[in-house]
């Protein structure tokens, strides 16, 4: 088993991005209801993790899927695996960087490129915004909605799409109101975990328990949310025992209100996870 802290970035899009994109919107109403959102919202730009587009689509956000970010952690993925998602989110009059707690996200299913043709499973997926491309003719074309495009999408998507599952033993994510749990200031190398009980907890089972000895946020100018990988944390190589996984991610679990899961509306269009 593989675990790993993923942080998102709630960008605040220049100005250009933001056109483009939303020129991108006349011709799709929820792209226009996401703009109209963002700034209040705690997604991607982007939406990589797909937590709006699986709102729109399943009415559960924990069907998200991932396809354009973090390509090194995508390639090492196995259904099973998962991801604890935290928002860094910059305020617009400063450079503090206050980060939420989203929740965690179990993956079901992870499918190649080559393989996205053949795939029930994708076929549900394929008007989602994190696609990044098409395949016309035998050959992929580049396909984004949210600018700035990538160029090198072309080696994102050899890394795999990956689909969470919405099993609420596994997957639980909070977008309404997540909590604040640590904060950034210009004079702190690295952010600070707020004083209250769930940010002191969370910090504990993540952190403490497991002995990983640094914290969300890293010193690198260019990359200062560098993933962490909770499998090979101290404790779990030291012990040789990756059951302590499933634990740290049932712990992590039980923090999340469960007013705040949304489950699965009748009427919605659910993806097929029998292909």
């Amino acid at each position: 088993m593989k675990a790993f802290i993923c942080v998102y970035r709630h960008k605040k899009p220049s100005n250009q991005e933001w056109i483009k994109t939303q020129e991108a919107s006349l011709k799709n109403p929820d792209i226009q209801e996401f703009l109209d959102g963002y700034n209040q919202s705690f997604f991607d730009w982007g939406d990589d993790p797909g937590f709006f587009a699986a709102l729109k689509q399943f009415k559960n956000p924990c069907l998200a899927s991932w396809g354009v970010c973090r390509r090194d952690v995508r390639k090492q993925l196995c259904p099973g695996d998962f991801i604890i998602w935290f928002c860094a989110f910059q305020n617009s009059k400063s450079s503090v960087v206050d980060y939420f707690f989203i929740g965690c996200t179990t993956v079901s299913h992870v499918i190649k490129f080559e393989d996205r043709a053949e795939s029930t499973v994708f076929e549900s997926y394929k008007d989602f915004y994190n696609t990044l491309a098409i395949c016309e003719s035998g050959s992929p074309v580049q396909k984004e909605t949210f600018y700035n495009y990538h160029k090198d999408w072309n080696k994102r998507i050899q890394s795999p799409y990956i689909v969470f599952s919405d099993d609420p033993s596994l997957s639980a994510v909070n977008l309404t109101d997540p909590n604040l749990v640590a904060r950034k200031r210009d004079e702190d190398t690295d952010e600070q975990w707020l004083p209250d009980e769930f940010s002191q907890r969370l910090e504990k089972i993540i952190f403490k328990d497991l002995q990983i000895k640094r914290h969300l946020r890293t010193t690198h100018p260019q990359r200062p949310h560098r993933q962490i990988a909770l499998h090979k944390s101290p404790l779990v190589l030291v012990r040789k025992d990756f059951s302590i996984l499933v634990k740290t991610r049932d712990s992590i679990l039980s923090l999340i209100k469960k007013d705040t899961i949304f489950p699965l509306n009748s009427s919605s269009s659910s993806p097929n996870f029998n292909g």
